[in-house]
């Protein structure tokens, strides 16, 4: 238990300064247009590595970012660092856009309007090109992030549900907050060309997203038969 408390407390730290240096690296994942296999945007990941501890993967910092209350820093530094680093992409192609995972908890507040607004202007991209990810299993008040929601949607920003169907509030969020798209989780993905509980799961979400007009982005797409 000592050995846990102090290599707890090595990694806070080393997290904390990795923030404060901007040694919080991101990576682009593109998506595609299955039916085309055109390029609709990119995905902004966040990604640590460590010299000693390697990659550290991003439910552990995120995590840490929220026991540390920096997690409105962390939020601050992927926009700052995704529009700059996407600016000649998304200017050189309106049809682009960029997809953001933010912590709903930040999202909420009119400081994350102003720099989401700010980082835009400054970087010449359209609030259209910029797509929000909610997490569904949130614990933000859902009333309270959907007239946040409902503010940057008027303001021209996209609003996703990213992995859907893995939280205990999915239905609730689709029929209370007006989204754009909806993201699948990997494991529903990788379970469609199979004849399992989840591939069944799956195709009563495209028909629900269907039904409401919401586009589906799949995630973890790998093989042909999926």
């Amino acid at each position: 238990i000592h050995q846990v408390k102090i290599n707890n407390k090595s990694i806070k730290t080393k997290f904390l300064k990795a923030l404060n240096s901007k040694s919080i690296k991101l990576a682009y994942q593109p998506i595609v247009r299955m039916s085309t296999g055109e390029l609709c945007g990119v995905e902004a990941l966040a990604r640590w590595n460590d010299r000693h501890l390697g990659d550290i993967p991003p439910d552990t910092f995120v995590k840490i970012a929220s026991e540390t209350n920096t997690s409105e820093q962390l939020s601050n530094h992927i926009i700052e660092t995704s529009m700059r680093g996407c600016k000649k992409l998304l200017t050189s192609n309106r049809k682009l856009y960029l997809s953001l995972n933010l912590d709903s908890e930040y999202l909420v507040t009119d400081r994350a309007e102003s720099i989401l607004l700010g980082e835009a202007a400054t970087n010449g991209i359209e609030t259209k090109q910029i797509a929000l990810e909610i997490l569904e299993s949130s614990t933000a008040e859902i009333k309270q992030l959907e007239n946040s929601i409902t503010r940057l949607r008027k303001l021209g920003f996209l609003i996703f549900i990213d992995d859907f169907g893995t939280g205990y509030s999915s239905l609730a969020y689709l029929g209370t907050l007006k989204v754009d798209k909806i993201k699948i989780d990997r494991s529903f993905t990788q379970a469609s060309d199979t004849h399992t509980p989840a591939a069944m799961i799956l195709s009563k979400i495209v028909d629900i997203a269907n039904s409401i007009n919401t586009l589906i982005i799949f995630e973890g797409l790998e093989t042909l038969n999926q």
